[in-house]
């Protein structure tokens, strides 16, 4: 006779397969720990300099036309857009390792990093963009001097128009990323795994 009871069991998981969750909770938490470790990286350089372009570039031919470029390129909130970009990497990276180590927090310390790694680059798309195309007279004519010292008959606004629309592209992938992780993480499959204890 089997047991009836009130609590609800675990279904048994057939040899050879992994438990439901484990893979998406992995691949979130890996995913989690890479990106919040690079953006990391990336913009405790930018806190580093102070938001000093002339530092990050190498001497060489057309140094000096490509800070000025780099310099009208550059948000006027770049510097504070960075700090929200690092403390939210920290964030990534917490939950990345609580949801490798299976903690039952893991779930809401994902979701409230992810959540807040859509605000921070959804602003800081928002900001440069609107930056490049409210300045993008300077900014195209800056480039272009610096084209034309580097060597080259290249088309500045071509060249500007091109960076845009990799940026928006590479955003919106990247928006879209995370969008994708933080509804994973949200599943039942996830949520199941991470409450249920080791055996």
């Amino acid at each position: 006779m089997g047991h009836r009871g009130g609590g609800q069991t675990e279904r048994p998981v057939a040899s050879g397969r992994l438990p439901p969750g484990l893979r998406p909770t992995v691949a979130i938490g890996l995913g989690a720990l890479l990106f919040g470790g690079w953006q990391a990286l990336r913009s405790g350089r930018v806190l580093d300099r102070g938001g000093d372009v002339a530092s990050a570039v190498p001497f060489g031919p057309g140094h000096d036309a490509l800070v000025d470029y780099l310099e009208a390129l550059q948000s006027p909130y770049a510097l504070p857009v960075s700090g929200g970009v690092f403390l939210v990497s920290l964030l990534l990276l917490l939950a990345g390792g609580l949801l490798l180590a299976r903690r039952p927090s893991a779930r809401w310390w994902a979701q409230q990093a992810l959540l807040a790694g859509l605000l921070i680059f959804t602003l800081k798309t928002l900001l440069e963009l609107t930056h490049a195309l409210g300045d993008a007279e300077v900014i195209v004519a800056r480039l272009q001097t610096f084209l034309d010292v580097a060597g080259g008959p290249i088309d500045a606004s071509a060249s500007f128009r091109g960076q845009l629309l990799q940026l928006v592209v590479f955003r919106g992938v990247l928006l879209a990323l995370l969008a994708g992780m933080l509804w994973r993480v949200t599943r039942p499959d996830v949520a199941r795994w991470l409450r249920v204890p080791e055996r």
